[in-house]
């Protein structure tokens, strides 16, 4: 399984910043939202008022130990 990546980025045009894994080829968003477009400089923060709630939810569970990336 993809390992999840500090970072963020845009996929399409959902208007929320996701949380990154690695792909096969480039990255993907961690609630499977599709290819990340635009990558962001930064790390993902779940607490951010445009990031995707899916993935500020999987990024909750990995830090509190209940999901292995």
């Amino acid at each position: 399984m993809a390992d999840l990546h500090p970072g963020m980025g845009l996929v399409g045009e959902d208007g929320y910043v996701h949380a990154t894994q690695r792909a096969l080829v480039g990255y993907r968003a961690v609630c499977g939202a599709g290819h990340v477009i635009i990558n962001l400089e930064g790390e993902f923060d779940p607490d951010d008022r445009l990031a995707c709630p899916k993935c500020a939810e999987r990024q909750d569970e990995v830090d509190r130990g209940q999901l292995h990336t």
